[in-house]
């Protein structure tokens, strides 16, 4: 008995656009959250902990928080 084979596949297009607005906040996030922990409090510790929570914090005070629906809805299906 053979099984049928799935030859299907799903390509997911991300817009130019949401792609360097992502990278924006991350990089120019994280630089300026470390640079106010490291300078602004003169410890290592805190520049990477301000580095991983300023991308966080622009984007929930940006977009609201994060949903399944609203991430799904970001991304358009191609079959």
């Amino acid at each position: 008995m053979r099984t049928r084979r799935n030859d299907e596949f799903v390509v997911y297009v991300v817009s130019l656009s949401s792609l360097t607005r992502y990278v924006s906040i991350e990089f120019i996030g994280g630089f300026c959250g470390y640079v106010i922990g490291k300078k602004g409090l003169h410890s290592e510790i805190f520049g990477m902990v301000g580095s991983v929570a300023a991308p966080m914090l622009l984007r929930t005070v940006t977009y609201g928080p994060p949903t399944l629906l609203r991430r799904l809805a970001s991304l358009r299906r191609v079959t």
